[in-house]
């Protein structure tokens, strides 16, 4: 029955029909046995995606009931649905509250609050919180430095977003890791702006490395090769071998 009610939530979601889809939600609330905590995160997740913070803090409320650990994959759930509805107060209370019990310190549960910050523009917070992490042990993982990386780009604090970049790549061997192209291409248009052809050099050897350098990165150095009237031929080459297609543009790069 409480599947049946779901899946006419999404249908009524779909239709437009909000009112309805929290009805039937409501009627699964009551039906919800307390010997777990699956079908309450369920429904958290099912409310969020309708914006009802409401029907978010209620079912929370009521997991409490389950005699068994909040797991921190279920904190994760309530932090995700709190930030996506813009409630950063309410998540930031109930992140105290897990960590103040957490044993051991699982980075992807502050990763949600500081993806939050970072989203709303509160560095400073983002910051302190990624810090206190540290402090207690936590070990940044890829997902770690990409919000941290995004958000200083950002907020234009550069430095901090290459440094960000450069500990996510050494951290490669540890884990495996893929950047969004953004930040990249980001930092390589940085060193661009600032005319640091060096710098965008080392960018593009270091991704180079990892196999990461991509067409827009390779055309910023193009531009730059270009604007000092030296031959771009060799970053064409480099491009061949990493097996990037040249475009228009970097073809007219390379004619000028």
């Amino acid at each position: 029955m409480k599947s049946f009610l779901s899946t006419l939530a999404n249908i009524y979601k779909k239709a437009g029909l909000m009112d309805k889809a929290i009805l039937a939600l409501k009627t699964a609330e009551k039906k919800i046995s307390n010997s777990n905590h699956y079908p309450y995160f369920f429904l958290i997740t099912q409310y969020a995606s309708l914006n009802n913070k409401d029907g978010v803090l209620r079912v929370w409320e009521a997991s409490n009931a389950v005699n068994s650990p909040i797991t921190c994959a279920n904190y994760m759930c309530i932090l995700s649905s709190l930030v996506k509805l813009g409630d950063m107060r309410e998540a930031e209370r109930i992140f105290a509250e897990w960590e103040s019990q957490c044993r051991m310190y699982d980075i992807r549960v502050s990763n949600i609050l500081l993806g939050g910050y970072m989203r709303n523009e509160l560095v400073e917070k983002a910051e302190s919180l990624h810090n206190r992490t540290l402090e207690k042990g936590g070990c940044p993982n890829s997902k770690t430095w990409e919000i941290l990386a995004e958000g200083w780009i950002r907020s234009q604090q550069m430095d901090k977003a290459i440094d960000a970049l450069r500990s996510g790549l050494a951290a490669l061997k540890q884990y495996d890791w893929k950047p969004s192209p953004s930040i990249a291409v980001a930092i390589s248009e940085y060193f661009e702006e600032n005319r640091n052809f060096e710098k965008a050099m080392e960018l593009l050897t270091t991704l180079r490395h990892f196999g990461l350098a991509n067409l827009q990165v390779y055309k910023s150095l193009l531009r730059m090769q270009t604007s000092k009237e030296e031959s771009p031929l060799y970053i064409l080459e480099m491009m061949q071998k990493d097996g990037i297609s040249v475009d228009d543009e970097s073809v007219l790069h390379c004619e000028n």
